[in-house]
């Protein structure tokens, strides 16, 4: 019956509604999050995801008319999965586009933004872990990042959260462009143009970029019979952004899927988790986020501290910690369970250190003992999976996989 759910599903690319507002690698593919919400869950019910990354389970849910929660400890996930389905307002629209003009404007006022009264200082970061900054970024990309910056940061109190929160993700969106760094998942350096007014221009085209995708979840809400996104939606406390969208709404919580949620107990309540948890050994998102991080002014050291399954730790102890966080994970989501929900994991084996490492099998233990009952899989979902090659490399690395080659996700059900 699991395996009917989800054998004839096509994959998706993350382009339309609001998906493609920034740059995220190792997103799950929304086609399986469709069939779980279609065969797992009713309007109105509540998704719950551990890992929601950047939104995609966020955004679909909503627009399946499901309230939707998303547990993530990356500030920056949580920001880029808020702005995902914020929808825009027409004056929210207009006062994104002042920010932008302002930026693109003449040279010399560009020079002399007032940021909370004074003159501009246009310092850049503290990068602690950056050998030599000059190596990663030319002088006229750090001055502009750094002027952009500051024109954004005056903006703040002037401007409702939304906007602020588009503004910062049009930012965001340009910093590894502006920087010598390769590209969005490869830490590596290379030579970029680093002429006056380029990073003035990459943040306009930026703007635009948000503003078009904002605009296309502002069309499928009404589409698919939601409210219009309204003044006063979005309410920020303590971590939490909470988004209301009529009868359903989204809640984004920054923090570790792995701690214990006693104080959520009464508060929140769900009937299906659908998530792709941290693939062992495949990712590094700190590392490719780095300057991000830096330039947004998020803690990269407190965030890497609870990344799972990271490629760079070298402890020789990946797999048995891997295992005691995921067995973490399980047990920190069966308190706040509605009776009888259920649980999607989207997940593939990994190689470790050349040898296979059937995570799936990892995983339906560590759900057993927190009390989940394995309902069943697939074996292999005709879907190229995002996160890694490891189908593919599997005979470069001498190490051998079930299945055929080919990059492939699974498809794990658990019930509560």
């Amino acid at each position: 019956m699991i395996q009917s759910k989800f054998e004839e599903l096509k994959p998706r690319r993350h382009r339309h509604s609001s998906l493609a507002i920034h740059p995220y690698f190792g997103k799950v593919d929304p086609s399986i999050v469709a069939a779980a919400l279609e065969h797992l869950s009713s309007p109105l019910q509540t998704i719950l995801d551990p890992f929601c990354g950047s939104g995609t389970v966020i955004h679909d849910a909503l627009l399946a008319q499901r309230s939707v929660i998303g547990f993530d400890s990356s500030p920056l996930a949580c920001m880029i999965a808020t702005a995902k389905v914020l929808g825009i307002t027409a004056s929210e629209e207009i006062q994104l586009a002042e920010i932008a003009k302002i930026v693109a404007g003449d040279g010399d006022l560009f020079d002399k933004i007032l940021t909370h009264g004074r003159e501009s200082s246009s310092h850049v970061p503290q990068m602690p872990r950056v050998r030599s900054v000059s190596d990663w970024f030319g002088e006229n990309s750090l001055r502009e990042l750094a002027r952009i910056r500051d024109i954004i940061e005056s903006f703040r109190d002037q401007v409702p959260p939304e906007v602020y929160i588009f503004a910062r993700i049009a930012f965001s969106r340009i910093i590894t462009q502006a920087s010598y760094q390769k590209g969005e998942s490869t830490y590596s350096r290379t030579v970029k143009e680093d002429s006056s007014e380029r990073v003035r221009k990459l943040f306009k085209s930026s703007v635009g970029a948000v503003l078009k995708s904002a605009r296309a979840f502002t069309q499928e809400m009404r589409d698919n019979e939601l409210d219009p996104p309204c003044s006063g939606r979005l309410i920020i406390s303590d971590g939490i952004s909470t988004i209301k969208h009529g009868a359903v709404q989204a809640t984004i919580v920054n923090r570790d899927a792995r701690e214990t949620h006693d104080q959520l107990k009464g508060k929140i309540a769900y009937d299906l988790i659908i998530t792709s948890p941290p693939y062992l050994m495949s990712w590094d998102y700190g590392l490719y986020h780095k300057f991000r991080f830096y330039w947004l002014g998020f803690d990269l050291d407190s965030y890497e501290e609870t990344e799972i399954g990271r490629h760079l730790r070298r402890r020789n102890d990946d797999v048995v910690r891997y295992r005691s966080d995921m067995a973490s994970v399980f047990a920190s989501m069966h308190p706040l369970a509605n009776q009888s929900a259920q649980a999607v994991f989207v997940n593939a084996p990994s190689v470790v250190h050349g040898q296979l490492v059937d995570t799936n099998v990892m995983l339906r233990q560590c759900a057993e003992l927190a009390g989940w009952r394995y309902i069943g899989s697939t074996d292999s979902v005709a879907i190229p999976g995002p996160h890694h090659g490891m189908y593919a490399s599997l005979e470069a690395r001498s190490a051998a996989a079930p299945g055929q080659a080919g990059k492939r996700e699974h498809v794990l059900v658990f019930e509560a």
